[in-house]
């Protein structure tokens, strides 16, 4: 009898090898997702714990995600991904059409938005839309109303 044969057959296979870069970068994709998800929570007034029990984290973990410098009385910031989705979104031409005279003209683009358009953009969700109009009412302006054109 040849154990070898056996042996072979009845080991169990080897779960499937993961690329060490493609984890790692899965991971830093989340972790920017949750830093640009927490970044804009205290500038809706909400605290640490309120954070963590919605984004299904540690308190600990919400703390250490938020920014460092938060000031609640300071102007908001836009994320790189709320000014990306305005720069190559619907009502981007408004702004220009290189990238460079959109990115000074992005007070024009956003406030050329209602609610709902804001919320047919890919990626934008009700945090991010939150995001853009506490950053317009920062700056004297607002989104589009359902009315106005």
């Amino acid at each position: 009898m040849d154990l070898s044969i056996t042996n072979s057959v009845s080991r169990k296979p080897l779960p499937p090898r993961i690329h060490p870069r493609s984890s790692r970068r899965s991971r830093r994709s989340l972790l920017a997702r949750l830093r640009d998800d927490i970044a804009i929570m205290p500038a809706i007034k909400l605290d640490y714990a309120t954070i963590a029990k919605r984004l299904s984290i540690s308190l600990e973990d919400a703390r250490a995600l938020s920014p460092k410098t938060f000031n609640p009385d300071a102007t908001p910031r836009l994320t790189r991904h709320a000014i990306k989705a305005l720069l190559n979104g619907k009502h981007a031409r408004r702004g220009g059409t290189t990238i460079a005279t959109r990115a000074r003209n992005l007070l024009k683009i956003a406030s050329a938005y209602s609610w709902d358009e804001l919320l047919e953009e890919p990626g934008i969700g009700a945090a991010k839309a939150t995001e853009i109009q506490l950053w317009l009412e920062e700056r004297g302006t607002h989104l589009r109303g359902r009315d106005e054109h």
